[in-house]
């Protein structure tokens, strides 16, 4: 971020001093010095490295004349208090971290009755009675005067505790567990403000975008803001495959003569637009009926939920890009009619003139007299046992 005085300055000037100003990927220039095969790097080799990539990739992708186009300082600062509300759920999470190590050894039969996630009931129990003694102390009375605490809840709770395989708690633990607990629950409550704040300010300068994404079942406007945000401008990417690779959906295999190794998502982009879609790709599978079908096919086809999740948040990638690209509401009959469309592109006749209608092996018949691994060897003789079975 220290570039950005610079930058900012620089764009304010490109129009009086006849500049274009563009802001590189940092990874492509990292790349282009290794393909360069540059072991040392210096200011003057980074100098000639981002000038030779200037001079191959003008005109293209990232240093394409469009992305001069687009700058706007108001989605600036919404970037900015997006980037500070991910600071703040990052330290509740190392707080919900420490202080569940701390109950583990304290008293641990609590943390089977708190659920998924830390309720405002157990983290008020936690603030006004910190330890297993001071737990049973309270009783049943004063455990239900906590809101969302039931009867029921308050007697499994006191009764797991009189059979507990923990130490006493300390007074300096019970104090440190208050105020972990304090400092997760006034970290929920900022972030849960600053999200409405959030997406109060983004309805003023994103209304179209949002109300676009959220003709999407199961996107509401807390999801569709953080995603605008780490898309920027969609005129940056030509095509949806580009939005899936810029955040990291993109899936890589690694192949070596007659084994392959199938790596998964690259995950090269945003950890937190992953973790935003991933999300998405959840609702959407249970509200909109179309990417439902969708996960359900691919489950038919014998995929994981992982990979099924995986193939839906591309998917789910591709229509966001095609929604804000064309600024059309989202609609499953257009997306069916493209992939029909697809299918049906290649005729009869452009199949037996292109050669496609070839047998499995592809390029050559098997040439017994070239060496070839064990593993090429056992395959090539289970299709001579069985040549009509699909050997993987």
């Amino acid at each position: 971020g220290y570039e950005n005085n610079w930058y900012t300055g620089l764009r304010g000037k490109s129009k009086s001093l006849n500049l274009e100003v563009f802001r590189i990927n940092p990874k492509r220039i990292f790349h282009e010095a290794k393909t360069e095969g540059r072991r040392s790097i210096d200011d003057g080799v980074s100098a000639k490295v981002i000038t030779g990539y200037l001079r191959k990739n003008y005109g293209q992708n990232d240093l394409s004349i469009k992305r001069l186009e687009y700058h706007n300082d108001h989605v600036d600062s919404m970037l900015k208090l997006y980037k500070y509300i991910q600071q703040l759920i990052r330290e509740k999470v190392r707080s919900k971290n420490t202080i569940e190590k701390l109950l583990y050894s304290s008293m641990p039969e609590i943390l089977s009755l708190k659920g998924e996630r830390y309720a405002n009931w157990f983290l008020e129990l936690l603030i006004k009675y910190p330890s297993k003694q001071a737990i049973q102390k309270a009783g049943i009375q004063n455990l239900t005067k906590i809101k969302y605490l039931n009867e029921s809840k308050a007697i499994e709770l006191i009764e797991s505790l009189k059979v507990s395989v923990s130490k006493k708690t300390g007074p300096i633990e019970a104090m440190v567990i208050r105020e972990r607990a304090r400092d997760i629950k006034q970290l929920k409550s900022k972030i849960d403000t600053l999200n409405n704040e959030l997406v109060k300010v983004a309805q003023k300068s994103l209304s179209t975008q949002i109300n676009l994404l959220c003709s999407i079942k199961g996107i509401a406007e807390e999801t569709a803001v953080p995603l605008l945000l780490e898309i920027g401008d969609i005129c940056r990417f030509e095509s949806g495959k580009n939005l899936v690779a810029y955040w990291g959906i993109n899936p890589t295999i690694k192949k070596s003569g007659d084994r392959n190794y199938r790596i998964g998502m690259s995950k090269d982009g945003s950890s937190i637009a992953r973790a935003v879609l991933y999300m998405a790709a959840r609702n959407v599978i249970q509200h909109e009926p179309y990417f439902k079908s969708l996960y359900h096919k691919y489950r038919s086809k014998g995929k994981n939920h992982s990979s099924t999740m995986g193939i839906i948040m591309a998917k789910l990638t591709r229509v966001i890009f095609g929604i804000l690209k064309n600024e059309k509401e989202f609609d499953a009959g257009v997306d069916s009619f493209n992939q029909n469309k697809k299918e049906n592109l290649i005729s009869s006749d452009q199949v037996q003139e292109s050669g496609l209608d070839k047998p499995k092996r592809r390029y050559q018949k098997n040439f017994n007299q070239a060496p070839i691994s064990k593993r090429e060897y056992r395959k090539r003789k289970k299709e001579q046992l069985c040549p009509n079975m699909d050997i993987p």
